[in-house]
């Protein structure tokens, strides 16, 4: 949960230090966020499809084996 409040804190410490005022830096620093969050799933979404498609082909390799 903590990187979703990052973009929050940030916002909640720029305005107290006082270096913008009024401006969604939440919002804008939300939607890199999600940007971030979508190309990291496509990502590991094919990641793990090969590795399961691997792991698929060892279980059928073992199962298909001939018994002594």
């Amino acid at each position: 949960m903590a990187p979703t409040m990052l973009p929050l804190g940030i916002e909640f410490l720029a305005e107290r230090l006082g270096w913008i005022a009024g401006v969604p830096l939440c919002l804008l620093l939300s939607l890199v966020e999600c940007g971030v969050v979508i190309y990291l799933y496509h990502l590991i979404l094919d990641w793990e499809g090969l590795w399961l498609q691997a792991r698929e082909q060892r279980i059928l390799d073992i199962v298909t084996q001939k018994g002594e």
